[in-house]
C-alpha cells in the first residue's frame, strides 16, 4: 500500500511491505489479544494487561503462486505478526493497518471509503447496493443429504460448513444464521416464511423430527448460529445455498411464491451464493469458471467472502392447461427440487 503522499492520519497511507496481496487473496484481518494468566479480563490496566498481541491476516493465495505443482486452487496461508503490548497504548497503529488491509481487499465494511478514493475495481467485479449497508448478515441454507453421502460425509454440506464456511465467514467479519434442511421443500418454505415485522401472514414451517442419529441434524437449533426461522429473509444481505443445483432452484421457487412486490425487492437487493456439495454441481462450477477460479468448495466460499457478484438470468415458464408458473435458475428444471 504505497503512501501516495497522503497524511499520516489517513488509514490508506499506512505502508505494508509483505508477500501477500489484499485485493487478490485476503478476506479479513483482525487483532488478537491474549490476557496475562493472572489478569482479570473485566479490569483494564493498560496494555500491561495483555501477555501478547497478534495481527492476523486471513490470506488464501492460489497454489500456483506458492510454487506448488498440483492445481491452481486456493489454500490458507494466514499471516501472523506479533506485536509488543508494552510499547502500545491502545494499538491504534495496528488498527489503522487492519483498516488499510481491509480497504485494499475491497471488503464490505470499508467499501464506502474505497469507492470514495476512486479505486478501480478489477474487470468483471461489480458491487451491489447491499455491500454499502451495515450490519451485514447472511443466511446459509444447507442440504445435509446432497451428493448422496449423507450428513456425515466428509464431502457433504455439514462438513464443508464446519470446515470452511463457518470459519471463513467469521474471518470476514460476516455474521450469519444457518438452516439445516430436514425435508424436501424446507428451503422453499423458509423463503415463503414472513416474520419479524414483515407484512402478510405467518407461513413459517418448523423443523420436523428425524431419527437418523446425527446430532446436528436432529437438533439443528443447538448448532451455533442456528436459524430459528423467525427472521424474514428480506432482512438478510445474502442467502448462501450449500448443496446440489436443486437447492438454489428450491430457494428461487420459494421466493417466486411470495407477493410480486416482495419478489422484486428480494431479487434486487439480496445476493445469492452457491457452494457445490452435490453430485455434479454444474452451476457452482460454471460460476467459478467465469471468475477464473479452479473448482472447489473453498474457492466458492472465498468468492462469497470477497463479495464478487454477477447478474444471472432467471426464466419462468407455464405448464398448460393449468398455467402454473415455474422458475429456472440453471438449465432445464421441472420446477420441483
Amino acid at each position: 500500500a504505497p503512501n501516495n503522499g497522503k497524511s499520516n492520519n489517513d488509514p490508506l497511507s499506512v505502508s505494508i511491505n509483505d508477500s501477500f496481496y489484499p485485493q487478490k487473496n485476503v478476506i479479513g484481518a483482525h487483532l488478537s489479544l491474549r490476557y496475562n494468566n493472572n489478569q482479570n479480563p473485566n479490569t483494564f490496566c493498560g496494555m500491561s494487561c495483555y501477555a501478547s498481541a497478534t495481527l492476523v491476516v486471513y490470506n488464501y493465495p492460489r497454489t500456483k503462486d506458492l510454487n506448488r505443482r498440483k492445481g491452481d486452487g486456493r489454500c490458507a496461508q494466514h499471516k501472523y505478526y506479533s506485536l509488543d503490548p508494552s510499547c502500545c497504548f491502545d494499538f491504534s497503529d495496528a488498527k489503522l493497518i487492519i483498516q488499510a488491509i481491509r480497504q485494499l481487499a475491497l471488503l464490505h465494511d470499508n467499501i464506502n471509503d474505497v469507492l470514495s478514493q476512486s479505486t478501480r475495481l478489477p474487470t468483471k467485479w461489480t458491487l451491489t447496493q447491499t455491500q454499502l449497508q451495515d450490519p451485514i448478515k447472511y443466511l446459509v441454507i444447507l442440504n445435509p443429504f446432497a451428493g448422496g453421502g449423507g450428513p456425515t460425509s466428509p464431502t457433504g454440506a455439514l462438513n464443508i460448513y464446519e470446515k470452511y464456511m463457518k470459519p471463513m465467514l467469521e474471518q470476514s467479519s460476516v455474521d450469519h444464521d444457518v438452516l439445516v434442511t430436514k425435508r424436501a421443500g424446507h428451503a422453499r418454505d423458509r423463503m415463503i416464511s414472513r416474520k419479524n415485522g414483515a407484512s402478510g401472514d405467518d407461513s413459517n414451517v418448523r423443523c420436523g423430527e428425524n431419527d437418523d442419529g446425527y446430532d446436528k441434524l436432529n437438533k439443528p437449533n443447538e448448532m451455533e448460529n442456528a436459524d430459528d426461522e423467525s427472521r424474514d429473509i428480506s432482512t438478510y444481505q445474502a442467502i448462501i445455498a450449500m448443496g446440489g443445483d436443486g437447492i438454489l432452484n428450491e430457494i428461487m421457487q420459494g421466493i417466486r411464491s411470495r407477493p410480486q412486490h416482495d419478489q422484486e425487492q428480494i431479487l434486487s437487493s439480496i445476493k445469492f451464493g452457491i457452494v457445490g456439495c452435490g453430485t455434479s454441481n454444474g452451476l457452482a462450477k460454471s460460476i467459478l469458471h467465469w471468475s477464473g477460479e479452479e473448482y472447489g468448495a473453498l474457492e466458492s466460499i472465498f468468492q462469497i467472502c470477497k463479495g464478487v457478484v454477477a447478474t444471472l438470468d432467471i426464466a419462468t415458464y407455464a405448464l398448460l392447461p393449468k398455467h402454473e408458473k415455474k422458475g429456472v435458475v440453471n438449465g432445464v428444471n421441472n420446477g420441483e427440487s
